[in-house]
């Protein structure tokens, strides 16, 4: 489906007011003219200290532990960006969990509400 203008501008409203700065940042790289380093360091607020991702990137999973779902779609985050070079926040030597790999579900999973 293709957008005409007052779509395009309805839609370009809706992300100003509505998405979160990431959505925000990611909107403006592709259909702006925004640069990578909002996204970079959007995605960043979302990278735990052992280099995995949480903290609510995935938006039905809030947990803030690194999870191997978070970690992956911000590394696929960074390839559909065609980033030139991986910043350090998606390179695979920073995302490793104390034992080697992060784990599928993580222990907050557990005793976080559902909804």
């Amino acid at each position: 489906m293709k957008l005409d203008m007052t779509g395009q501008e309805r839609a370009a409203g809706f992300m100003r007011s509505k998405a979160r700065p990431l959505e925000r940042a990611c909107h403006a790289f592709h259909f702006g003219n925004a640069g990578r380093d909002p996204v970079l360091n959007a995605l960043a607020t979302y990278q735990n200290a052992d280099g995995g991702f949480g903290r609510g990137l995935e938006p039905d999973l809030t947990l803030p532990d690194s999870s191997a779902l978070c970690t992956t779609r911000a590394r696929a985050s960074g390839r559909r960006r065609r980033f030139s070079h991986r910043p350090n926040c998606l390179d695979r030597k920073h995302q490793r969990h104390q034992a080697g790999a992060f784990q599928q579900m993580p222990p907050a999973l557990l005793i976080l509400p559902h909804g």
